[in-house]
């Protein structure tokens, strides 16, 4: 670790869906591929959404379909759980009593988020749900849900039509937290996918979305590298691919379909590039605008969609 992880649907159900990881490392050039996760051949068709929690657990989210807690370790199943929305993320977090939980936030179809379940990752109880704009203190516009680079028994939302471009929830008690560092606003933009993480120096998030300020609108990955500061809380500055490792241009115009921050280096992040229809590749981003290309989904098979990035890290929290 840390390891760089991706969901991967199977579209034509011929080999499973899997989870693909990389370990990160700190040079620009440097991603060492790891075997794929099948969670011993019981992965989901569709595993949609995947996230980690400390210490070796991998949880995926497949839609109309169940969640699957995957021992990294092993590659084994260590429980599994029927799970009736779409999902949208996967997170960690911990409950009152500091138990490891992994959160799974859902819609409906095409929606915005409606329900946060909790299962104990132990495996042992009752999922427990929770509903936007109901037991959370959440508006109808929540468009992701990440684990909270603050507090272990928080979350971070996204607001992507409301007032906030991150803000820290207790599921606990009900409270959320407005006050900068804890919150980022969002006048000017357009987002759709929210990533924290603490990586033993910085608090980070990372969006995807796009300057609505703008006409034609850019498309674009936003990262704030302190997200500690309790000074200027804005989203800052875009990146985009414009250059390759060779300073060429950079060969597609990407849709930036989900990003996380990049462990290894405070000046770069890592994208899920969506671009010529329904290709999809994975590329390393820096503040530069050089974009790496990790992997090329065509290259690896027809019939794979990569849905969704991950991180793991032995923690995401001081």
């Amino acid at each position: 670790m840390p390891w760089l992880l991706a969901s991967v649907e199977d579209l034509g159900g011929r080999c499973g869906g899997q989870v693909w990881r990389w370990s990160i490392q700190g040079q620009d050039d440097v991603f060492c591929a790891c075997e794929p996760l099948t969670a011993g051949g019981r992965m989901p068709r569709l595993p949609f959404s995947v996230g980690f929690v400390p210490p070796d657990t991998v949880v995926v989210a497949a839609e109309d379909d169940r969640v699957v807690a995957i021992d990294a370790a092993r590659d084994a199943v260590r429980w599994e759980r029927p799970y009736t929305w779409q999902p949208v993320d996967v997170f960690a977090i911990e409950d009152p009593t500091g138990q490891p939980m992994a959160g799974v936030a859902g819609r409906t179809r095409g929606g915005s988020i409606r329900a946060i379940t909790f299962f104990d990752l132990a495996g042992a109880g009752a999922p427990i749900e929770r509903t936007v704009n109901g037991d959370l203190p959440l508006g109808l516009n929540v468009a992701s849900v990440t684990q909270s680079p603050f507090s272990r028994r928080w979350f971070r939302a996204l607001d992507s039509m409301g007032s906030y471009a991150a803000a820290d929830v207790d599921p606990w008690t009900n409270e959320r937290f407005m006050d900068p560092p804890h919150t980022a606003g969002r006048e000017g933009f357009y987002l759709r996918t929210l990533h924290a993480s603490f990586d033993g120096t910085f608090h980070r998030t990372v969006w995807t979305g796009e300057r609505s300020d703008l006409d034609p609108r850019v498309r674009e990955v936003y990262r704030l590298a302190r997200a500690d500061d309790a000074g200027d809380q804005r989203v800052p500055l875009g990146e985009r691919c414009t250059e390759s490792a060779d300073r060429r241009d950079y060969d597609v115009l990407c849709e930036y379909l989900h990003a996380v921050a990049d462990p290894a280096l405070n000046t770069s992040s890592f994208a899920l590039c969506g671009h010529s229809g329904a290709e999809r590749r994975i590329v390393r981003l820096s503040l530069t605008g050089i974009c790496r290309t990790i992997v090329e989904q065509a290259a690896v098979q027809e019939g794979l969609r990569i849905s969704r990035l991950g991180l793991a890290q032995p923690t995401f929290w001081p």
